[in-house]
């Protein structure tokens, strides 16, 4: 940054310093992970709040008519 002279006047730039601080990622290591999936049966007694039936009823000749 100079100063320019414009006559009659002489223009100072006034400059202020700041820090820029930045942050960068660079990969140090890697982690494998591997997902396993295991079953475990088991029984429970459990109280049904709702129930949904639908029904139909077939013909002998194969017409479906819900019910």
């Amino acid at each position: 940054m100079e100063s320019k002279q414009q006559n009659p006047q002489l223009i100072v730039p006034v400059i202020e310093e700041i820090v820029v601080v930045a942050k960068k990622y660079k990969v140090k290591e890697e982690v494998h992970l591997v997902k396993h999936t295991t079953e475990t049966p088991f029984m429970q007694q459990v109280t049904l709040r709702k129930e949904d039936v639908q029904v139909e009823r077939i013909k002998p000749d194969g017409e479906k008519k819900k019910l």
